[in-house]
């Protein structure tokens, strides 16, 4: 039979840490091809284990004072794991008799815009990875590479999820499915890492993941979702062979929409924490119009999770906006809204620090009443105070202490029956 399907399976640096689990790896690949004969497999593949986090380390130790101007440099040294790892993956499925190749985005041709560290995909030479199947059942291509607009056969990296984000558009350009491989049996309704009897969920939107993603549960980088949303790219994660579960189980997909009408409507459900976060508060600020765009101007290059605008005062003359953000942005936060108090003396600002930003999703939020009476009394039961909490759509944020995050994800978790 002649291979003519196309699919897209992404290994990350966990799957591939060790000789053992490269193995393990090439053996399911091999199995996968006897299994489905019309396929030819393109595995894009990150670093083993922590290569790239050890060679930040390193680069730091050697320049801590010049390592941001030298983007070049830096994307040089960190993109080198990919090439080690899909050479070596190549190398193993040879020797147990499948035809497969290493390719790294040089060689692909997978454009980029030119920032360093932070590239993003323009174009993907089709072509080449055709030509490459004309001798080859697997194609093993490096992720998290692309190549510098203006600067010749220079590489640069795709910034942070760059490996997922080199499977999507991969499998966008080649219009077919694009499968993740991780230690889980699938996408759990939140971070294993708490918990290791975490629901396993089956199916959900491209909405749903992009929510989960954003507010902390990063299985996968929203720029990635964005792609496979675009592009109709169906997504399917699933266990990496070697690591403890059965990568042909039943798994979770991302789609638009359920392949089947079930006998109940899709509900998904699940819980999203999001660690070092702060909450600052501005209040006396004039309820005129305006006055939001005045403060908001010196948010323009910052990551904000959320805000809100309270409009309070006897005579609703006054408002109070929250601002929800990383700690790590809060001094200059404080630096930027200080522009605005030293022209303005009656604004004041109060920041709370330490805290973590709890998001239960419910889609059946709409029809359905009492979450956030549950969710308060859940936590209330466990011994957790709210410090701050609202709503949007189908999602409910609550502010928290750090420190009993996990606890609180916990009691909502086992509420919620989302613990098998």
């Amino acid at each position: 039979m002649e291979r003519t399907k196309r699919i897209v399976m992404k290994f990350g640096g966990k799957c591939l840490a060790d000789l053992d689990l490269i193995k393990a790896v090439a053996d399911y690949l091999k199995e996968y091809l006897a299994k489905y004969p019309d396929f030819r497999i393109i595995a894009v593949v990150s670093a083993m284990g922590s290569f790239t986090d050890d060679s930040l380390k390193q680069i730091t130790e050697l320049a801590p004072n010049t390592r941001q101007n030298q983007g070049r440099e830096v994307d040089y040294v960190t993109q080198a794991g990919e090439g080690i790892s899909a050479g070596l993956v190549a190398i193993r499925l040879n020797e147990i008799g499948v035809t497969a190749k290493s390719l790294n985005a040089l060689q692909l041709n997978i454009c980029t815009t030119g920032d360093y560290q932070d590239a993003r995909i323009t174009k993907i030479d089709i072509g080449k990875i055709e030509k490459g199947f004309e001798t080859n059942d697997i194609l093993v291509v490096t992720g998290f590479q692309g190549v510098h607009e203006s600067e010749a056969e220079v590489i640069v990296t795709l910034g942070r999820g760059g490996s997922d984000t080199t499977a999507v558009a991969l499998a966008a350009v080649l219009g077919c499915k694009c499968e993740f491989y991780k230690k889980a049996k699938g996408i759990t309704a939140f971070d294993p890492d708490i918990s290791d009897q975490a629901k396993v969920l089956n199916f959900m939107t491209y909405q749903d993941a992009f929510n989960l993603s954003t507010y902390g549960y990063q299985f996968l980088h929203p720029r990635c979702l964005e792609i496979a949303q675009r592009f109709g790219v169906l997504l399917e994660f699933k266990a990496s062979p070697g690591l403890g579960n059965d990568p042909w189980e039943n798994s979770t997909t991302i789609g638009h929409c359920l392949d089947k009408i079930e006998d109940v409507a899709y509900n998904f459900r699940a819980i999203a924490l999001k660690k070092g976060i702060a909450l600052t508060t501005i209040e006396n600020v004039p309820n005129e119009i305006g006055w939001a765009e005045k403060i908001f101007t010196h948010f323009r290059e910052l990551n904000l999770l959320d805000f809100q605008q309270i409009i309070s005062g006897d005579n609703r003359d006054h408002a109070l906006i929250n601002i929800i953000l990383s700690e790590d942005l809060i001094d200059k936060c404080k630096e930027q809204i200080w522009k605005t108090l030293r022209a303005n003396c009656q604004l004041k600002i109060s920041t709370l620090m330490g805290l973590s930003n709890l998001t239960f999703i419910d889609t059946s939020m709409g029809y359905n009443t009492g979450f956030a009476y549950l969710i308060g009394k859940v936590l209330a039961d466990a011994g957790i105070n709210i410090e701050g909490q609202y709503s949007s759509g189908n999602k409910i944020h609550s502010q928290i202490k750090a420190s009993v995050g996990e606890k609180a994800v916990l009691a909502l978790a086992k509420h919620f029956s989302l613990i098998e």
